[in-house]
């Protein structure tokens, strides 16, 4: 594989009032890393890595001398008046299949859906921090 020809499933983004603000991408987690210690020295402040493959992302806060511990990224249920939420503490596979399982045992519970019901997906919005039950 050439240089080229490599794979990027990391995106950084520094988070602001408007929202995240892609910085770079990185194919590992720990090079993505490495760039948000980079960054939060000239602008510090809570950086997102984004995982494009799987979805999962990591909020990052460089303020502090804790700056590279992990922080709890909480997803909120996108249904309207819905209060659920749960915390995500890394952008690992284990984590996303805890969230999805979390998030499809809610939605069994909160919103109806049917325990057999295979074929409805949810959509994980970023910018948002939520996930949704998509169509019926």
């Amino acid at each position: 594989m050439g240089e080229r020809d490599v794979v990027v499933f990391f995106d950084i983004f520094k988070v602001d009032k408007e929202g995240p603000v892609w910085r770079s991408s990185a194919d590992t987690l720990d090079k993505a890393k490495e760039r948000v210690q980079e960054f939060g020295k000239i602008e510090p402040g809570e950086y997102l890595i984004f995982n494009s493959r799987t979805g999962e992302s990591l909020r990052i806060s460089t303020e502090n001398a804790d700056s590279m511990s992990r922080a709890p990224y909480y997803v909120r249920c996108g249904s309207p008046g819905c209060k659920w939420q749960i915390a995500l503490i890394d952008v690992s596979e284990s984590e996303s299949e805890r969230l999805r399982q979390s998030f499809r045992e809610h939605c069994i519970e909160a919103h109806a859906l049917a325990p057999d019901d295979m074929e409805r997906e949810a959509w994980f919005d970023l910018t948002k921090h939520t996930i949704t039950l998509m169509g019926k």
